[in-house]
């Protein structure tokens, strides 16, 4: 478990700042987002996917995105974020991105050498209707995996993704809002190469359909990120 540390005021040269890191809310009204398609769609403080989808080659073209509003530490960032599946596993083993950090505009799928940290989610026959969610870090078309996670339909689930330094990452996945309480299977950690560009300067936040077919739904909410930080600040 991650336990919020003291936090201090310091001087950057221009002003005081708390701990040196400011929380910034990525679903709030006033984060501007790009809307690709039309089944991914970002509302007042909710990004909604009603039965997205991509080709088998992952063309990238039901997705938002949006500017952070500085480059992500390549060490440490955290973020916190409601997730909710909406629809139950369609034939097909859908795979969309929720939560990813990418280098740039482009979009994040198999067949794109789009730098990228985040996490993805997709159907498995293997688990019924249910959808195994796992952390992900991207140089061009090398990938990192974590072992996956697995979540039940229409249940609302609370998560945070975590940076811990430039070779380890970490997904949890809570029961409660609190984040006190795990879920079965989390967290996971992921080993990150190191020297590598796997998940490097990112600047924007994408949601949306990665690859292979099938469709799936789901609602993001209360996206916060502390970059420059593995451990919360109050």
């Amino acid at each position: 478990m991650y336990k919020r540390q003291p936090s201090y005021w310091w001087f950057n040269g221009t002003s005081w700042v708390l701990d040196g890191t400011t929380e910034t809310d990525l679903t709030s009204s006033s984060q501007t987002y790009t809307q690709v398609g039309t089944t991914v769609v970002k509302t007042t403080d909710t990004i909604t996917a009603t039965a997205t989808s991509a080709s088998s080659a992952g063309d990238g073209t039901q997705r938002v995105y949006t500017t952070l509003p500085s480059t992500l530490s390549n060490t440490e960032h955290t973020t916190d974020f409601d997730l909710k599946i909406t629809a139950n596993a369609s034939a097909g083993d859908p795979d969309v991105t929720p939560i990813m950090y990418t280098a740039g505009t482009d979009p994040f799928h198999t067949g794109n050498s789009q730098d990228g940290y985040g996490f993805d989610m997709y159907s498995d026959s293997g688990n019924g209707n249910n959808y195994v969610v796992r952390l992900i870090a991207k140089d061009g078309t090398d990938n990192d995996y974590s072992s996956g996670i697995v979540l039940t339909p229409q249940t609302q689930y609370y998560c945070r993704l975590v940076r811990n330094s430039a070779t380890l990452g970490t997904l949890n996945v809570y029961t409660n809002s609190a984040r006190t309480t795990h879920t079965s299977g989390s967290p996971q950690t992921l080993t990150i190469v190191s020297g590598s560009d796997r998940g490097k300067d990112c600047t924007h936040l994408q949601s949306g359909a990665w690859s292979q077919s099938g469709s799936t739904s789901y609602i993001v909410s209360n996206v916060k990120l502390q970059n420059g930080r593995s451990t919360l600040i109050e």
